[in-house]
């Protein structure tokens, strides 16, 4: 049911403020709907508390309801969807209350709309007090300077005062910075997915942009100068000036950012760094680890409190690659609760065979990965590869030749694979069963050879390092 959805999604605290929302006759002039939800929210609470509780269904809600009345489905059907619809206004109420800065512009915006010209004045001081005292630069933040000017300046036309004074100046400087800082967004996710996902997108007039990024009016702004940067080392990745004052405009000026774009930027850092790996500079293998290790001890990199799986298994591999044993081990353990719930276990138990098969632990390996579930697709692949690779280290021939043939026909079956991953697991599975059938030193450099030709593979690496 959609209103369940919603409603597993509040914490307590937010399920009581709820209640006293759905309670106003302002907001809700229907008792059914008040009545479902506090038939409700005891269940909902002790799901909370991690209970083994079912939600009602329809039929067990109407019971719920105590109304003495025959079943109606379709009464029932028209008060959840009224309380999903309140519940979807109440989420929108508390994502305003936290915007302060819209909240005085549209007390200001409706002032003046009703000619209280001495309120709307002093609205529009404590305004200004709000947006100059507020330290980020966030586009809502920016597109709120612009609005507030622009209303100073209809202001001082309809009082009449034009002639004396007016705000046209900085209300246009207003605009000019929320437009570029947005442009040059945009300008670096475009070459973000011509990078990633070799989409045919493009913007015109980037020339335009940047000159306008340079000259002394903009350059020195804390928004422009970040996302002027992330755009120089996308156009320009050879040189590594522009990375290095990437990280500078970062740690000087990063707070000028809400928290929900502090992950979203220090992405770009990330990936210049993996781009420089794949290409083969192996010193970015050292300079990425620390840039994980910046933005985890500042919790840049967390989604809405939470640590992505994905991030997860690639700081574990990272710091694998680097022989940071201790490390990784103290943060499988120290970061496993900021997972997803639904990852949590699997993660930790992927990620600590991982541990366990680079420090020669084989047999931790199988028993570790006999308990992962196989929820996500990338994790099954790993997972599938990580055990050939033990049962190889372990010279256990006959399954291993059994493993492989299992991961081929999985990879030849499995329709959520793209076709490049697909290839590169192909590959390792191929290049494996060779390397067991080929007894001498003369056809295992062919094979060597072969493999660095191949451009798709996965676990060069440690293909390479068997051959070898």
């Amino acid at each position: 049911m959609k209103l369940y959805e919603i409603l597993e999604t509040l914490d307590v605290y937010t399920l009581n403020r709820f209640r006293k929302y759905t309670a106003s006759p302002f907001f809700n002039e229907k008792e059914i709907v008040l009545q479902i939800l506090d038939a409700l929210l005891p269940i909902l609470k002790r799901r909370r508390r991690n209970e083994a509780i079912n939600l009602p269904t329809k039929l067990e809600l109407w019971a719920l309801l105590k109304l003495n009345l025959d079943y109606n489905d379709t009464q029932i059907r028209r008060a959840c969807s009224d309380l999903s619809q309140l519940a979807q206004e109440f989420l929108l109420f508390c994502e305003f209350e936290k915007d302060k800065i819209s909240i005085y512009r549209y007390q200001s915006q409706a002032l003046f709309d009703h000619n209280l010209h001495k309120h709307f004045k002093s609205t529009l001081s404590n305004e200004d007090l709000k947006i100059t005292g507020d330290s980020t630069q966030t586009p809502d933040v920016l597109l709120s300077n612009f609005l507030l000017e622009n209303q100073k300046d209809a202001w001082l036309v309809r009082d009449m005062r034009r002639t004396q004074q007016t705000n046209i100046t900085a209300a246009a400087n207003a605009l000019d910075i929320f437009y570029l800082a947005e442009r040059l967004r945009m300008c670096c996710d475009v070459l973000n997915y011509q990078n990633v996902l070799k989409l045919p997108l493009e913007l015109v007039g980037n020339e335009h942009i940047i000159a306008l990024s340079e000259s002394c009016e903009y350059a020195e702004i804390p928004v422009i100068k970040i996302y002027y940067t992330i755009l120089k080392t996308l156009l320009k990745p050879n040189d590594q000036t522009h990375f290095d004052g990437l990280k500078a405009a970062l740690r000087q000026h990063i707070i000028v950012v809400k928290p929900t774009q502090q992950r979203e930027i220090y992405t770009f850092a990330l990936n210049y760094c993996i781009r420089k790996i794949n290409l083969g500079e192996v010193a970015f293998y050292q300079e990425l680890f620390e840039l994980y290790q910046y933005v985890l001890s500042n919790n840049y990199i967390f989604d809405n409190g939470k640590l992505p799986a994905w991030d997860y298994k690639n700081i574990v591999t990272l710091g694998l690659r680097l022989k940071e044993y201790t490390w990784v081990e103290r943060f499988l353990y120290d970061y496993n609760d900021r997972l997803p719930d639904n990852f949590k276990e699997n993660a930790l138990n992927y990620n600590l065979a991982k541990l366990n098969f680079s420090i020669g632990k084989f047999g931790k390996v199988i028993d570790l990965l006999q308990v992962v579930e196989y929820q996500d697709i990338f994790y099954t692949l790993d997972s599938k590869a990580l055990l050939v690779k033990t049962y190889f280290e372990l010279s256990e021939w006959s399954v291993i030749e059994a493993q492989l043939e299992s991961f081929r026909v999985f990879l030849v079956r499995e329709k959520t694979v793209s076709e490049t991953t697909r290839q590169q697991f192909l590959n390792f599975c191929r290049f494996t069963k060779k390397i067991i059938q080929f007894p001498n030193k003369k056809k295992l450099n062919v094979l060597l050879t072969e493999l660095e030709q191949t451009t798709e593979v996965a676990d060069r690496q440690w293909l390479r390092s068997k051959i070898t």
